[in-house]
């Protein structure tokens, strides 16, 4: 809160992303994490930090030296 009452950058909304995402009922299950991922917190995280995935694909691609 201090960070976010200064005007310094933070990390606030990562944050409630991991709550949120940590407390929704039934993601953790093996056959509802990838649907929920898809249709809910893949654009969750778009809006909080646009270009995350991206980044994160680039990077497992470099990682594993494979292109999509």
């Amino acid at each position: 809160m201090t960070q976010l009452a200064n005007g310094t950058e933070t990390t606030t909304g990562n944050e409630i992303y991991k709550t949120i995402k940590g407390k929704t009922p039934a993601q953790n299950l093996w056959y509802t994490k990838v649907a929920t991922n898809a249709i809910f917190f893949d654009h969750l995280q778009d809006m909080i930090a646009p270009g995350y995935r991206e980044e994160q694909k680039r990077k497992a691609e470099r990682k594993f030296d494979r292109t999509s």
